[in-house]
């Protein structure tokens, strides 16, 4: 089993191209196996609402695949 590991850093540049890049490269890596999300940090005030949501999203859409 993975958890977390997604890096506050690039969720707080608000850029969903350097999210989406994040996300992806961690739900690979747990490709067949279990993985429970969350960030290496807590999430960080400068990080956008929209930005957040956009990461749970997908999540929700990739995350059991």
């Amino acid at each position: 089993m993975l958890t977390g590991g997604i890096d506050v850093m690039i969720l707080e540049t608000n850029d969903r191209t350097k999210i989406d890049w994040e996300m992806r490269t961690k739900l690979q890596l747990a490709r067949g196996r279990k993985y429970i999300y969350h960030s290496d940090h807590s999430i960080p005030p400068s990080m956008s609402l929209d930005s957040y949501r956009f990461a749970m999203d997908f999540v929700s859409r990739y995350g059991d695949r």
